[in-house]
């Protein structure tokens, strides 16, 4: 029998949140991947950076190189340099796990807007300008590719109260955006692997 795929989800506060969230909710354990073939990694830390991610190499140290990564990235950096820069750093670093580490595909996922009231002037506008650029930076590029999430750009309500981080909690008419989230990412990764497994053939 092989090995699981194994898979690492890098970034900020989002991704060390949702580890917890799994932990607590056992029933999406391992991002509701089958355990027989595929392993999750988590590598979250608050407040991360592109630029601190790029000095934290624990941040990207596994027992076995991952054959996905998922990046999340970027968010914190907004409104801090240009939109274009950011988006370039995110990429390079994206590129680095690629021809460094040797992770077949690498998923940087769409940053998400915060709540006006609680995030600097003009955050929303830098985050869709980091989006367009990371879309057009990874068009065309073999191993590295922008995920986009639904069902988060109708409204805001996908927020916790701090206006920033997901909401855990569901209701009435769909599930948790956490749920949301989580179940984005591992599309992410299945999809991902379909097409490496596509281009073996």
């Amino acid at each position: 029998m092989m090995d699981p795929t194994v898979v690492g989800i890098i970034g900020h506060s989002y991704v060390k949140r949702l580890e917890r969230f799994l932990l607590q909710n056992p029933v999406y354990k391992n991002l509701s991947l089958n355990e027989d073939l595929y392993k999750v990694y988590f590598r979250g830390q608050g407040g991360l950076t592109v630029r601190s991610l790029s000095n934290s190499p624990k941040l990207c140290t596994f027992t076995s190189v991952p054959t996905v990564c998922f990046l999340d990235i970027g968010g914190n950096d907004a409104t801090t340099r240009a939109a274009h820069v950011i988006a370039q750093d995110i990429v390079s670093y994206a590129n680095y796990l690629v021809h460094g580490l040797g992770v077949v595909n690498v998923l940087i996922g769409q940053l998400l807007r915060r709540d006006p009231r609680k995030s600097p002037v003009g955050y929303n506008d830098e985050v869709l300008k980091i989006n367009t650029h990371l879309e057009q930076l990874t068009s065309g590029l073999h191993h590295v590719h922008f995920w986009k999430h639904r069902g988060f750009w109708a409204d805001l309500s996908y927020l916790g109260r701090d206006g920033v981080h997901l909401r855990v909690e569901s209701d009435a008419n769909s599930p948790a955006p956490m749920v949301k989230y989580m179940r984005s990412i591992k599309y992410a990764v299945h999809n991902s692997m379909q097409k490496i497994k596509a281009s073996c053939y």
